[in-house]
């Protein structure tokens, strides 16, 4: 049996499925959207979505477990299902709500597990970094030099001698203009200005 069909037919337990993720190993991975995605798609689309919706939902649902098994030992009390499902179900119900679209009847495949606040931060994190990247990658190259070195902790000082810029206090007036250059892009954008409200 060669290596794809054994990934497909493979049966893996939960501990399984995190070594997996954590290792970005490509047979798990398979396994794993041959067998959960479309439990997602099938939720996205009943609820609102459509299918490209729910390949971003499973995709973001995937990044957040990554993270989550670089940071600490996930032990699972229910299925991974169940896991991978709540999870999605967190994204989709809060991008509908950032759309406008969120009603109180939510069409469920599955019975939803309880998460944990600390689970729900998590998520929302990995949610508002791709904000970030996204808004990141639409400033000027400038701008994305400037803020990315500060971020690495560099002074002005050393920031402005690694960009051959004139003096400190043009790094940190352009700093400052980016950043809220940033800020006013996320904050105008209609499908992205109530995203972070409770």
């Amino acid at each position: 049996m060669d290596y794809l069909s054994r990934c497909i037919v493979a049966n893996y337990t939960n501990e399984e499925i995190i070594i997996g993720i954590r290792n970005r190993d490509s047979a798990t991975l398979q396994y794993i959207y041959k067998t959960f995605y479309p439990i997602i798609r099938e939720f996205v689309v009943r609820n609102h979505g459509k299918a490209d919706d729910a390949k971003d939902v499973f995709q973001e649902a995937l990044v957040v477990i990554f993270r989550k098994t670089q940071e600490e030992d996930i032990n699972l009390h229910s299925s991974f299902t169940n896991y991978i499902y709540t999870v999605s179900r967190f994204i989709w119900l809060k991008m509908l709500k950032r759309r406008r679209l969120f009603s109180t009847k939510v069409i469920e495949i599955i019975r939803p597990m309880e998460i944990e606040s600390n689970d729900i931060r998590d998520i929302e994190i990995s949610m508002e970094r791709k904000v970030y990247q996204y808004y990141f990658s639409k400033l000027g190259k400038d701008c994305r030099e400037i803020l990315t070195l500060f971020y690495h902790e560099m002074s002005f000082r050393e920031i402005a001698i690694k960009l051959g810029k004139s003096s400190e206090e043009y790094v940190r007036k352009r700093k400052h203009a980016c950043k809220e250059q940033l800020i006013k892009m996320i904050k105008s954008d209609p499908d992205v200005r109530n995203f972070f409200e409770d």
